[in-house]
């Protein structure tokens, strides 16, 4: 198997754990067992965001965020401007269409923008509700408006399965 389809499945189990964790929770909340407005995750961002992220400024060229972007766990990468706030992400998916077009370009010429970012301070509850209505994976996590992290799924399945799915298998 290669790794891409073994992420690929990893990525795929793990949301499938969440979604079957989720699905106990309201299973619980119909049968008032718990208070539908406790939140399920009120862990900040920050302790289950990753800290050590690359991010590459919109001048990079192409040829070097590829390499960047091959080098890294994430499948993404933030782009900030000179004082380290998130301008946009370049993502696989953006380098592929450029890869496809074999046209030359720069970092800030396809990467997607605007960019969502999240506080540090925010709810991991906020960060699951704003990747799953945007439809992101990756989402940079600031302080001050600055870089400090970024969150994707993943982190937040790691972080769900360590401190709260014991409880919630208890009480299912």
């Amino acid at each position: 198997m290669s790794s891409r389809a073994a992420h690929s499945s990893r990525h795929t189990a793990r949301i499938a754990l969440l979604d079957d964790a989720l699905a106990r929770l309201s299973r619980r909340i119909a049968h008032g067992m718990c208070d539908a407005s406790e939140p399920v995750m009120n862990a900040h961002v920050r302790n289950l965001m990753t800290s050590a992220v690359v991010s590459v400024g919109a001048d990079m060229s192409l040829a070097e965020a590829a390499r960047t972007l091959a080098g890294q766990t994430f499948s993404s990468l933030p782009v900030v401007d000179a004082n380290d706030v998130p301008i946009g992400v370049v993502s696989e998916t953006d380098l592929m269409r450029v890869l496809l077009t074999g046209t030359s370009a720069n970092v800030g010429d396809f990467m997607s923008k605007p960019v969502e970012t999240i506080d540090e301070f925010a709810t991991a509850d906020e960060a699951i509700q704003r990747m799953r209505s945007r439809r992101i994976h990756h989402l940079p996590v600031v302080r001050g408006g600055k870089l400090v992290g970024m969150v994707t799924p993943g982190d937040v399945v790691r972080w769900f399965v360590s401190n709260r799915l014991g409880v919630l298998t208890e009480l299912a």
